[in-house]
Parts: C-alpha cells; structure tokens; sequence
C-alpha cells in the first residue's frame, strides 16, 4: 500500500467581501433596526452581513498604530461612515452610536 502525502493546505486569505463591497444599490439588503437604532433580522444573516462589512471597512483604513477607536482620527471616521452610507442603507442611529461622531 502506497501513502501519498496530502498536498499542504493553502491558509485562508484576507477577507475583502468583494461581493458585498462591490454590490450595487439595488442589491442591497433591507436592514431592519429595533426600537435602540441596532440592527435586527429574522434569521440573522442581514446583520452578520453587515457585522463583517463594516469589520472590513476598519481593517482596510485604521491603522494598527492606533491603538484605541477614541484615537482614531474623526477625518477618517467620517471618511469610513461616508462609505458605509454609500455602500450600505443609512444606519445614522446605530453606526454613529459605534464610532462617537
């Protein structure tokens, strides 16, 4: 019996969501927010969505110099918030909760 090895497994890359990034306006997903402006779906998957979107957005343009989000600055807070509108539906109540402008 004859044992091939197992080619080595390619570690998982960063993760760009290009298909959320790269949506268009008519694609976007309806987010439901409850009474406190927080995001809320029925099975879940709306948020998560949204969740690791705007995870993205951070890891993509705050720099791991700063070691605190108060520190980020707010010219690139606002430049991150203008994206997210643009990219996702207006959240002002809840992401404006997240990033203290």
């Amino acid at each position: 019996m004859v044992h091939k090895e197992a080619a080595p497994r390619k570690p998982r890359g960063r993760s760009k969501l290009e298909k959320i990034h790269g949506r268009t306006a008519d694609r976007r997903p309806v987010i439901t927010l409850n009474e406190r402006g927080q995001p809320v779906s029925s099975d879940g998957k709306v948020v998560a969505e949204l969740s690791r979107f705007l995870g993205t957005v951070v890891k993509y343009n705050v720099s791991l110099t700063h070691i605190n989000w108060r520190v980020v600055p707010d010219q690139l807070k606002n430049k991150m918030w203008e994206y997210t509108r643009v990219n996702m539906i207006p959240l002002s109540a809840y992401i404006l909760s997240l990033i203290h402008i």
